[in-house]
């Protein structure tokens, strides 16, 4: 189900390919986010489209955690997560994602991807944990987890 990255592949393809094995759109008809798993950096990538409603939001962390444990994923992984498309989460929002992410596996490092100066402030108000940077573009992001 999940495959590894060809060899050869740049960086941006790879994090988000827009097409292939390592793709899955979460949502076809929405478009809401992207997820891919780089098995050798042990790497989860997730790309946000657009706002989601709280109920998105309990959806989205029930799939992701599906997939994740698909993928045989543990413990330790590194998580990138684009958000540059979209801009600040409505509170219903943030309080569901932190309600129902709780319980998922610990990351080893965290990269978000944000832009503009409220979406930046409200990661940082939510997001607290110490191996967390906040980036302007994926490849920045990327290179830093898998130094």
């Amino acid at each position: 189900m999940y495959a590894r990255a060809p060899p050869g592949s740049t960086t941006a393809s790879f994090i988000f390919p827009k097409r292939g094995p390592m793709h899955e759109s979460i949502s076809r008809k929405s478009m809401m986010y992207d997820v891919s798993f780089e098995l050798d950096a042990h790497l989860l990538a997730i790309r946000w489209h657009r706002i989601f409603t709280a109920a998105e939001a309990a959806a989205y962390t029930q799939d992701v955690m599906r997939r994740f444990l698909a993928a045989r994923f543990r413990p330790g992984y590194r998580l990138i997560i684009d958000m540059s498309a979209c801009g600040p989460q409505p509170q219903d929002t943030l309080a569901a994602l932190a309600r129902h992410m709780a319980p998922f596996p610990k990351a080893s490092r965290i990269a978000i991807v944000v832009v503009g100066a409220i979406a930046r402030a409200q990661v940082r108000r939510v997001m607290t944990q110490p191996y967390l940077r906040l980036f302007d573009d994926a490849a920045s992001a990327r290179a830093w987890l898998v130094d």
